[in-house]
């Protein structure tokens, strides 16, 4: 990372913890309005296990420093909230799934398959018996191969 990029990533996580705090800050005044005080403890775990199942677990939100005090803290807090088998509960973002669809033809061969068809077509079409609706369905053959294998 070059020094530049290094100092945006710094200045975005100072900014981002500036609004924690003010929105941290916010929940912990709010129930004093009507004189009751607010459970901020409950409501600090409710979002530190949310974070927490958003990113894949307390492992990966901890994984800038797993072995300190504070990361065995959030640990506790974490797995007093939510049991880790159910931790996928407590998720606010949406589940991404990636999936690298070219390697995934290549491992089930279906691209070979799909090169075997193509010259399998494409011998249709050729002789000089071929009748012109023997050829215009080889290339329709064709052309649908092309189309699912892109």
């Amino acid at each position: 990372m070059d020094d530049r990029s290094a100092r945006e990533a710094r200045e975005q996580y100072e900014a981002l913890r500036g609004e924690a705090i003010r929105v941290l800050t916010q929940a912990a005044l709010t129930g004093r309005a009507d004189d009751s005080p607010t459970d901020f403890a409950d409501f600090l775990a409710q979002v530190v296990t949310a974070v927490a199942a958003n990113v894949g677990g307390v492992e990966a939100q901890l994984a800038g420093r797993p072995g300190s005090w504070e990361a065995d803290h959030v640990r506790q807090l974490v797995a007093g909230t939510a049991p880790e088998d159910e931790l996928w509960r407590w998720r606010t973002e949406p589940v991404r799934l990636y999936l690298d669809v070219a390697g995934t033809f290549d491992d089930f061969g279906l691209y070979e398959l799909a090169e075997e068809e193509l010259r399998a077509a494409a011998k249709r079409t050729e002789g000089e018996s071929v009748t012109d609706a023997e050829l215009e369905s080889a290339e329709n053959l064709l052309d649908a191969i092309d189309r699912l294998r892109e």
